[in-house]
Order: structure tokens, then C-alpha cells, then sequence
């Protein structure tokens, strides 16, 4: 667990939000920032009361990735439940901790009972197990069965347990059919329970508990209910000005920014929420790299349970520009493409890596983005390439963008001094178009915030001008010279890799190939070697190679990563989702 965000969260005052143990919110404000899941909650509770009340007993499995919401959610059906006085009366909660692990039923009960003795010392003791401790396993499991029916009378046991498939990994089959026996012996017993993955001990037809469960697996949020959610937590701590700066539109730009990185995992939300004033959520990067500083020793931590191959993997992973297959990750471990592709397939299932299909080879990444730059930042101990990476996504999803001529002009000085540059570069008067767009952009920076304007148009127009190379290489130049100078190298970079939507849906026939490659090296040679460009450059290549490929061979954008190919995916106006994932 990550210290330093719980005592963060213990100088927050009696409203905190824990953000590793959830459990230890105020259920009220676990209430008021629940999003997404009243109806799942609801149902829960719902059938959690039937087992208590009738001879119906139901087993409820929740599964999800870490930091997806799971604690959250089971603290509240056990909150709804205790605060039912019929159905509290009528059942017993045993609450195991986080990541028990269990080598047999009998360990298993003995920790039921622990949890018991802690929530309802009158009727559960410790001294009601001594003579336990003196028998032979079999013995102590009979005396185990007899002592928690005895303390359970008529009333329904009901067992809550985190990370269910690591619990059932250690118990193993064995452990797992006594469980199983135990459960239709006596039927008085339910499950509450989550796990991060249906392993094979819960999906597998062989397996004892397969079918037995009701399962529900957690989505992650959306734009708009994690936008719910910040809006919850700021109300809940008093941040009025948050709450109304999250409902404007560039307060949605700024989450959608985030959203791109964290997938929509709940976990990151809370712990952005500890940063965020409306100053702060403008800017977004510094409240996005003080979370990172926070997240990583929590990354560091679930890196360090792996096997040392596995870790070692990862950690490759997390330095790789773009996917990566088999063969490449055996050649830089020094291992066989055999060893590797058994130990990434036990990460896969993990949770750590997914896998894409480019023909008959697999190509690997890291699952989570956050993981992958929170690990580069510690290894590296550079915040260069996440600060980069966030601005040009804040530009990205940023909802101001530079006004088409057609319509009327603008009235504002801004957008006049765009247009008129626009007018000039398409006239051939290079000079006096560049002389405009830099007023404009000067104007732009001394806004607060500054408002600067995607240049999608001026871009267009520098594309259709059917310029030599030389001409190109040093027109492109004076316009990556005008934004690096005002730290707007960003915004440039969504234009060209939005202009690649232009070429792929507009141009009949497309480009020829010649064109795009000289297109290509014109902004190779006008950014050099600069790293706030590497990204939408990269962007840039990938796309242009799939046009040249006539837009259908989809293997070509696999040389990205999952996050940057759904930003190409939105440029191409391709479906949002990834269809090569698996």
C-alpha cells in the first residue's frame, strides 16, 4: 500500500477518500461519489438479503482489474446490509482481509472465524478454538464445522473476500472440492466476493466452482462518469470552483486528456482528485505528474511480486517505444522464444500485458499505460517523456480548434491574424502568411489560459501547395520554428496528425505514395531529433504508411502502442474501439 497517499488522505479531514483502502471511507461519501453502479449495488443488496431470509442462498462474484472500483462497491452492500435490521438479524458476516491466501477448508474457517470474533466478539471467542490446536487436521476440521454451525444457529453465513482467484490459486483443487463439499453439505453459507480475472480455477468446466458464481464484470468508466465522479469527490470536499470548472467544456477536454491514459480505472480519478483546483485542472500536468510520483511505488509493487523473468519482461515493456514480438523480447533477455512466450502468457493472464495479432506473430505491450510510464519515470528519473506525452493529449482533446474561413470571418484579432495567414500561404506569399500566424500566436500565449489554435488549415494549405522537398523541408521548418518558440509544439503536432484524416477520408485517388514519403520527410527534417515531437511524428508515419497501403492492412498501426493507435484510429475516423485486441 501506498503510505503517502493514505496520510494524505488523513490531513484531508473526517471526508477523506482512501484511496487503497476504500473500506475505510465513510460508507455516506462512498454513497455520495458512487457512479456507474447504483443498479448493480442495488440488485447486490438484493440478493444478499434473500440468503439471509430465505433458503435461496446466491453467491455474487465481482470481477474487475485493480483499482476498478471492486473494494468500493462490496463496502457499500455490506454498509446497506448491516444498516437492514431484518436481514442483519438473520445473517453473520465474515469479512476475510485483502489477499488472504488459504492452503485447505481448514485454514480457511479458522480465518472465518477470526473475521467473526472481530465483528461479533459475544458470540465468536478465540478461547471456543483451543482444543482445535491440539487434534489432527481431520479431526480439527470436524471440530472447526461443528463449533461455526453451533455459533451460526439458524442464521446464514455470509463470507466476503477480496482477490477470490488468488485465494482459490492457493487453496488449489483439492482445497477447492472440500470448499465445495462444505458449501452443498451446509447450505447456509453465501459468497461475496472479487477477483481480478476468471482463472481457470473459475472459468474451467473441470473445475469445481465453475458455473457456480454469479458473475459481473466491472466496466471502467466513461468520459462523462468519471467526470461524475471528480465533480462527486470535489463536492464532497468543498471545492465548489472544481465542480463547476469540470462541467465547462474545457474542464471535459482536460478529463478526457487523463481518461486516454487511465482507461477508465476509478483508482486514478480519486487520486487525481487530491490535486485538482481549477487552476491546476487547466494545466493538468502537474496535478497528472504529482499523481504519477504517488502511483509509483504502487506500480514498483506490483512489478516486484512477479518472477524475476516476468518482472524483467515487463520492465522491457514499459522502456518500448512501440509493441513488441517474441523473438525481439527473447533477443533482449537472452532467452529462447519459448521461454518467453510461456512467461507471457502467465502475465497476460495476470493482467500485466495484452497481446495483438499481426498475421502468425504476437505483438506484446504493457495492458496499462500508467504502469508503463510510471515505471519509465522511476527507471529513468525523467519526467520529460509523461510531460510530453500529456500536453500533446491535453491539446488533443482540447475543444478549441482554429475556425474554417467558410462562414464568415472571426471578429476576434486571434482568429483574423490566423486567417490572414492562412490567406497569404495560400497565395504563395510565405513571408507575410508566416508574419500573421506568429501575431496570432503571440495574441494566443498572453490569453490566460493561452488559446492557442490547432492549425489544421494552415497545414492543408502547406500540403496542397505541391511544393518541392526543398520547399517543403523549409516551409514546414519556419512553422515548427513559430510554435517550438511559443512552446506550442503540441498543437502543431494534433494538426498534422489530424490532417492525416483529410488525406484518408477526402482525398479520391489518395496521395501519391512519393508525395507522402516527401510529406514525411519535411517535418522529419524541420523537428530534428526533438523529443516533443517524437509522438505526433510517429503518429504521422504510421499513418501515412497505412494510406500507402490502401487503408485496409490494419497490422501496419500495430506498431503502435494501444493508446497511441486509438488517437490514429480518431484521426483516420476509424472505430474507436480496437478491433486487432484480444
Amino acid at each position: 500500500m501506498n503510505t503517502s497517499i493514505t496520510q494524505t488522505d488523513q490531513r484531508a479531514g473526517p471526508r477523506s477518500i482512501w484511496v487503497f483502502t476504500p473500506s475505510r471511507t465513510e460508507p455516506k461519501d462512498l454513497e455520495e461519489i458512487l457512479v456507474q453502479r447504483q443498479e448493480l449495488l442495488k440488485d447486490a443488496v438484493e440478493r444478499v438479503r434473500e440468503s439471509a431470509l430465505t433458503g435461496h442462498k446466491h453467491h455474487l462474484l465481482f470481477v474487475g482489474p485493480r483499482g476498478c472500483g471492486k473494494t468500493h462497491l462490496i463496502t457499500l452492500i455490506v454498509s446497506r446490509i448491516n444498516a437492514d435490521a431484518e436481514a442483519a438479524q438473520q445473517l453473520r458476516l465474515a469479512w476475510l482481509n485483502e489477499d488472504e491466501t488459504c492452503t485447505s477448508l481448514l485454514e480457511m474457517l479458522l480465518k472465518v472465524h477470526f473475521a467473526l470474533e472481530k465483528r461479533y466478539p459475544g458470540e465468536f471467542r478465540a478461547t471456543d478454538l483451543t482444543n482445535a490446536y491440539e487434534l489432527t487436521p481431520v479431526a480439527a476440521l470436524d471440530f472447526m464445522t461443528r463449533r461455526l454451525l453451533h455459533g451460526l444457529g439458524a442464521k446464514t453465513l455470509v463470507i466476503v473476500t477480496e482477490n477470490l482467484d488468488a485465494l482459490f490459486e492457493s487453496m488449489g483443487q483439492e482445497g477447492q472440492k472440500q470448499l465445495r463439499a462444505f458449501i452443498q453439505e451446509h447450505p447456509q453459507l453465501a459468497i461475496v466476493a472479487t477477483a481480478q480475472r476468471l482463472v481457470a480455477d473459475l472459468a474451467d468446466r473441470a473445475s469445481p466452482f465453475f458455473g457456480f458464481f454469479q458473475t459481473e464484470h466491472l466496466k471502467p468508466l466513461s468520459v462523462d462518469q468519471a467526470t461524475t465522479l471528480l465533480q462527486n469527490i470535489a463536492r464532497i470536499q468543498g471545492k465548489t470552483d472544481v465542480t463547476t470548472f469540470l462541467a465547462t467544456s474545457r474542464g471535459r477536454s482536460r478529463v478526457r486528456a487523463v481518461h486516454h491514459l487511465s482507461k477508465g480505472n476509478h483508482r486514478i480519478y480519486v487520486v487525481l482528485s487530491q490535486f485538482l483546483t481549477p487552476r491546476s485542472i487547466d494545466t493538468l500536468i502537474g496535478p497528472f505528474l504529482k499523481m504519477v510520483d504517488e502511483l509509483t511505488p504502487y506500480y514498483q509493487e506490483r512489478v516486484r511480486w512477479l518472477p524475476p523473468l516476468q518482472r524483467r519482461i515487463v520492465e522491457l515493456l514499459c522502456n518500448c517505444e512501440t509493441t513488441a514480438p517474441v523473438k525481439e523480447i527473447a533477443r533482449r533477455l537472452f532467452s529462447t522464444s519459448q521461454t518467453i512466450s510461456g512467461q507471457l502468457q502467465e502475465l497476460r493472464e495476470k493482467g500485466y500485458v495484452v497481446s495483438s495479432q499481426r498475421g502468425r506473430e504476437s505483438l506484446y505491450e504493457i495492458s496499462e499505460p500508467l504502469m508503463r510510464i510510471c515505471v519509465e519515470v522511476k527507471e529513468n528519473q525523467n519526467t520529460q517523456p509523461p510531460r510530453l506525452l500529456l500536453e500533446f493529449l491535453r491539446v488533443w482533446y482540447d475543444d478549441v480548434e482554429l475556425i474554417s474561413l467558410e462562414g464568415a470571418p472571426s471578429n476576434t484579432a486571434i482568429d483574423a491574424h490566423y486567417h490572414l495567414g492562412e490567406l497569404y500561404l495560400s497565395e504563395g506569399k510565405w513571408r507575410e502568411g508566416f508574419v500573421s500566424i506568429e501575431a496570432g500566436l503571440s495574441l494566443s500565449m498572453q490569453q490566460s489560459p493561452a488559446d492557442v489554435r490547432t492549425p489544421l488549415d494552415i497545414v492543408n494549405v502547406l500540403f496542397d501547395a505541391g511544393l518541392s522537398l526543398e520547399g517543403r523541408r523549409t516551409h514546414a521548418g519556419v512553422l515548427y520554428s513559430l510554435y517550438s518558440r511559443h512552446s506550442a509544439t503540441a498543437v502543431l503536432g494534433k494538426a498534422l496528425v489530424k490532417h492525416l484524416g483529410r488525406l484518408f477520408t477526402d482525398s479520391q485517388p489518395w496521395p501519391a505514395s512519393d508525395n507522402l514519403d516527401q510529406w514525411l520527410a519535411a517535418w522529419r527534417h524541420a523537428s530534428g531529433d526533438a523529443a516533443d515531437f517524437k509522438l505526433p511524428l510517429r503518429l504521422l508515419r504510421t499513418g501515412i504508411e497505412f494510406i500507402k497501403a490502401g487503408g485496409k492492412d490494419h497490422g501496419i498501426l500495430l506498431t503502435l502502442t494501444s493508446f497511441e493507435r486509438s488517437l490514429l484510429h480518431q484521426a483516420l475516423g476509424l472505430e474507436s474501439s480496437d478491433p486487432l485486441k484480444r
